[in-house]
């Protein structure tokens, strides 16, 4: 596996719902996505209709929003993982050319530190 795609949520249906769309649309199989539900009041679970490249996940416990968005990233099991909220949006067809980017050529990798403290 080459790209884990780790995505916390938290209330943002209908974008997840988007997200999770357009994500299915690439071809590749060399990636995976981790939805990690911090307590949610609606039902992200229903969304489960993907193929074997998405994972689902419920915490045990609600944890604050920078928690939530900072551990998120321990369910990536590839070789790179990337951070994407549930407000963002990645387009399928971008994702198979990064994907297809990251394995055949030398990359820089970035880190991003959040605003605020991870207590």
């Amino acid at each position: 596996m080459i790209l884990s795609i780790c995505i916390p949520s938290y209330n943002r249906f209908d974008e997840l719902r988007n997200l999770l769309n357009s994500i299915s649309e690439a071809k590749s199989s060399e990636f995976n996505v981790f939805v990690i539900d911090n307590g949610s009041n609606e039902n992200i679970f229903s969304l489960q209709k993907y193929d074997n490249r998405f994972n689902f996940i419920k915490r045990d416990k609600k944890v604050p929003g920078p928690v939530n968005v900072g551990t998120s990233l321990n369910y990536g099991d590839a070789k790179y993982v990337m951070l994407c909220l549930d407000k963002d949006f990645i387009v399928g067809e971008c994702l198979d050319k990064f994907i297809n980017i990251i394995k055949n050529e030398n990359i820089s990798c970035g880190y991003c530190q959040l605003n605020s403290k991870l207590e």
